[in-house]
């Protein structure tokens, strides 16, 4: 029954990033990986709830980064993992 992925699915609010968010998305993602600033973008933001997800096209693939809950004092960071890699795989 796929009801409850697919009401998630629908629920995603794609947005353009703010600069400062899609350069602090994109230098996460660089911190992980190690590329350099021309070779990570944002593809994609999407907003489900009080979340946002975006996605990155990396040299390595496609890779997936959320933002870490805001504080009172801070605006939440970016917590990444780590993209497909599918010339590791045997």
């Amino acid at each position: 029954m796929g009801g409850r992925a697919e009401a998630a699915e629908h629920a995603c609010d794609r947005r353009v990033l703010p600069r400062a968010d899609t350069q602090a998305v994109e230098a996460a993602a660089r911190a992980l990986t190690g590329d350099k600033p021309q070779d990570v973008r944002v593809t994609e933001a999407c907003i489900v709830g009080t979340t946002t997800f975006v996605t990155l096209a990396t040299p390595r693939g496609p890779m997936l980064c959320e933002r870490l809950q805001s504080t009172w004092a801070k605006r939440g960071g970016w917590k990444c993992d780590a993209p497909e890699s599918r010339r590791l795989q045997s």
